[in-house]
């Protein structure tokens, strides 16, 4: 199924286009989440013609970036991921980000299951939003 996987990428990648204009914003990388938000991130950073940098979370610590892709020094970012539930990862991505010299500008998932606009203060946009009734 990447075919569909790369029609959701690109609605992606169109919210990323969007909030990027109306907060006139420059955009350098795009940040996958491993292991399920890697997809999304590969496809839109080849869609917009941007740097990939993936962030490994860590279950006790808060995760490290792939030194086999690009730098977030001094890089506007963008997070990506397939579901955000807790917000768990995205703040630890969020974190490390900002730890290694990165500005994380925005979060972009699939589904959000957040009554939250926002983590730590970064945008929260996603294509789908879940909440409990």
């Amino acid at each position: 199924f990447p075919y569909r996987m790369g029609l959701i990428a690109s609605c992606m990648a169109d919210m990323i286009l969007e909030e990027a204009e109306n907060r006139e914003l420059d955009i350098d990388t795009i940040v996958g989440i491993a292991i399920n938000g890697i997809p999304y991130a590969t496809l839109i950073a080849e869609e917009l013609g941007l740097e990939l940098a993936i962030f490994r979370p860590h279950v006790e610590k808060v995760g490290v970036f792939s030194s086999n892709y690009a730098s977030v020094m001094n890089k506007n970012v963008v997070i990506v991921d397939d579901v955000v539930g807790s917000g768990k990862t995205l703040r630890k991505a969020i974190t490390a980000t900002k730890k290694e010299g990165g500005n994380p500008v925005l979060c972009v998932t699939l589904v959000n299951k957040r009554a939250q606009n926002d983590i730590d203060g970064v945008p929260l946009r996603a294509l789908i939003r879940t909440r409990v009734i």
